[in-house]
């Protein structure tokens, strides 16, 4: 974790309280996996934590610190994705196509696309059942 983070890094110029056992490398590492898997605990586990250790931490700082705000933010980009990801795949995308979506957009912006597709091929849809 000695490495800055890149400043394409979603959580890369946020102001992070530096505690002894969380620096802010180890914060952002554990903000970034969990925008990444959506789960607490493989969160925690990616900077050698436990959940409860990182929730305890997070509750230590209150609710309106910059890395509980962070964390909130991190989750629902995550389950964004993931109903993006079940949109395209319910929409026909097939994994090489899913793929390039992936490596494009994360989070509301996979979601957005993915409902102008859903939308696009709705009323493409409808436009061939018309005649």
């Amino acid at each position: 974790m000695t490495e800055s983070p890149s400043p394409l890094h979603p959580f890369a110029a946020l102001k992070l309280v530096a505690h002894p056992d969380w620096p802010a490398e180890r914060q952002r590492a554990f903000l970034h996996a969990l925008l990444k898997t959506g789960d607490v605990a493989a969160a925690a586990a990616c900077v050698g934590a436990s959940a409860y250790a990182v929730t305890c931490f997070r509750r230590g700082l209150g609710s309106r610190s910059v890395f509980s705000r962070a964390w909130r933010r991190a989750i629902e980009e995550a389950e964004a994705d993931a109903l993006a990801t079940r949109i395209l795949r319910h929409g026909g995308l097939d994994a090489g196509q899913l793929a390039r979506v992936d490596a494009a957009c994360h989070g509301m912006a996979k979601a957005r696309l993915a409902l102008a597709l859903a939308h696009r091929a709705r009323s493409a849809a409808k436009a061939a059942a018309r005649g």
